[in-house]
């Protein structure tokens, strides 16, 4: 955890749009406008994944201004993403991996860029919701869960179609 307070805490420069980004600040209307009671429409690319931003919606609502839900989103990535990495370290234990190299993976994991600096540089992107529910989704992997995987893979259909299209590809070419 206090490996991404670091990059919050040391360069709390945002970027763009005062950290809500590219696609943040577009996010960040579509939250508000949803927040007023109003659909989103003519833009099903980002109105499919705002579902990764219930919280921002919520908290909307409730007149936070827009740095406060950048802000709130920020430590709910940092929160995620702090559970997701003990998840992982947790899932390769399970699998019967070395410590050391558990630990090593961890670490790698925790220092990467869609880890370490784009849940904190671009914090309102559904990327960070759909990294920290993988980990999840691996750590109930190795537990069985098989049923929680069921709903986290239709779910992801919504939060993240991208990724959700190419592993159906993949799996559609090993397959055939």
């Amino acid at each position: 955890m206090r490996a991404l307070f670091f990059p919050s805490g040391c360069c709390w420069i945002y970027t763009f749009d005062n950290g809500g980004g590219f696609d943040g600040r577009i996010y960040l209307n579509y939250i508000q406008t949803l927040a007023l009671g109003n659909p989103i429409t003519g833009d099903p690319y980002r109105s499919i994944r705002i579902s990764g931003f219930l919280p921002l919606i919520v908290a909307s609502a409730f007149g936070f201004s827009r740095k406060a839900l950048i802000e709130l989103q920020l430590y709910l990535n940092i929160g995620m993403l702090s559970v997701s990495a003990a998840l992982f370290y947790d899932s390769l234990s399970g699998f019967g991996v070395k410590r050391e190299t558990v630990t090593i993976s961890v670490a790698a994991l925790v220092v990467s860029f869609p880890f370490l600096v784009l849940p904190v540089f671009y914090p309102v992107l559904s990327d960070n919701v759909a990294l920290a529910l993988s980990c999840v989704c691996l750590w109930c992997w190795t537990r069985s869960y098989q049923y929680i995987i069921y709903i986290f893979c239709a779910y992801f259909i919504w939060l993240y179609p991208s990724f959700f299209d190419s592993v159906c590809a993949r799996g559609y070419a090993v397959v055939n």
